[in-house]
């Protein structure tokens, strides 16, 4: 069982750096099957359960299917509570995905209620850092700019901004992340050179990365560049970066991906609105 274990984990390791969700399922599951069977009996392995679970529940997240990504995490928030002490941090971070699974599931109440519910553990934690306290405020302002509140969304990416930078923490993804959530906002405040200026330091801090890890927010940063062509009235360029999104969106996540329907429905929203501009 253990060589087994150590194979199947090796194996999860080289499909994460091609950055393809989808391959890593079925490694996932096999994984978690063995993890199951010994979690009751070693406390080495409940974690392993813990962490792994929690993992995968992202992928799967990620890939669209919200109940088994549900299931998974409310069985290790239920873990982690019969086991609290010591587990605090693992706690928060963990409810901070339960957050990020209602938010892309459209219950915008419930993920802003679990988002408040991290923020209460994680003051009452230590060793918190920067990273942590950086995505729950991105994590929160996109619910709050999802509501329409432009202006307190804009006010938590720029405290995770300010955040990342205070901690040296200026040239790595998750800034890249943080400027990217700005994008928008500052286009519905008016914001417009600061907007250019997100997207820009966003995709150089990007072209520096020699990681597939990148690849989702260079999607994400096609999908802001090629709907602010659009604004502009540049038909083109805005296909040309819409047609990238979607296609890396299908390397990463599939078709199945709620993730690729929002990039083929952006996509042809834009066809559709250039045919009629040139049948004009």
């Amino acid at each position: 069982m253990i060589e087994r274990l150590e194979s199947l984990k090796r194996e999860l390791d080289s499909i994460k750096k091609t950055g393809d969700l989808v391959d890593s399922v079925k490694t996932y599951e096999e994984i978690l099957n063995i993890l199951a069977k010994e979690k009751d009996t070693s406390l080495v392995y409940r974690n392993e359960y813990i962490e792994v679970a929690n993992d995968y529940s992202g992928v799967l997240r990620y890939l669209g299917y919200y109940d088994k990504s549900e299931e998974f995490l409310l069985e290790t928030i239920s873990l982690l509570k019969a086991n609290y002490e010591g587990q605090e941090k693992n706690y928060g971070t963990t409810l901070n995905n339960l957050g990020n699974l209602y938010r892309l599931r459209g219950d915008l109440e419930k993920a802003l209620s679990t988002y408040e519910q991290v923020e209460q553990e994680y003051k009452k934690t230590q060793g918190i850092g920067p990273i942590l306290w950086s995505a729950l405020w991105n994590n929160k302002g996109l619910v709050l700019l999802q509501s329409g509140y432009s202006k307190k969304s804009y006010e938590l990416f720029k405290k995770s901004e300010e955040i990342l930078s205070a901690a040296g923490k200026d040239k790595g993804i998750l800034y890249a992340t943080t400027l990217n959530n700005l994008v928008e906002p500052c286009e519905r405040l008016g914001k417009h050179d600061e907007k250019k200026k997100y997207m820009s330091e966003a995709m150089n801090i990007l072209k520096d990365i020699d990681s597939n890890e990148k690849r989702p927010l260079m999607a994400a940063l096609f999908n802001s560049m090629g709907i602010d062509k659009y604004r502009n009235g540049e038909y083109d360029d805005s296909i040309k970066l819409l047609e990238e999104n979607v296609s890396l969106i299908k390397e990463i996540y599939g078709e199945n991906s709620p993730y690729y329907d929002n990039a083929l429905n952006n996509l042809g929203f834009v066809k559709k609105e250039y045919e009629e501009v040139k049948g004009k």
